[in-house]
């Protein structure tokens, strides 16, 4: 079961603060759940991929390329993993693999 609290209640910080017509509480826009892994690429980097290239280097014959991911860990424990990153051409063959170990921490709760 999922359960889905609302609220009416003022609130300074979302908007809109004031309008000629009613507010009216709860939902009234599309709400979509995202179901992941324990460990994952964060969805909650600012609403990007959360995975990031850079060229650094470029000549006619290659490319230097730079990857960051952003990785969180919900699990109540730490992690090891190897993150790693294909690299594929234009017919879709893996042409380099970048792999990485990282260990992760526990996830912290929030607290309030």
């Amino acid at each position: 079961m999922i359960a889905v609290k609302v609220s009416n209640k003022y609130d300074p910080d979302i908007p809109p603060l004031s309008a000629d017509f009613t507010f009216f509480g709860g939902l009234y826009r599309d709400v979509h759940l995202l179901a992941t892994d324990l460990l994952q690429v964060s969805p909650l980097d600012y609403s990007s991929p959360g995975v990031y290239l850079k060229t650094t280097e470029v000549s006619t014959n290659s490319a230097r390329l730079e990857v960051t991911a952003v990785i969180s860990n919900a699990a109540p424990s730490a992690v090891t993993a190897t993150i790693r990153a294909l690299v594929v051409d234009s017919e879709n063959k893996v042409v380099a693999t970048l792999a990485s170990p990282l260990t992760l921490p526990r996830r912290s709760l929030p607290t309030s």
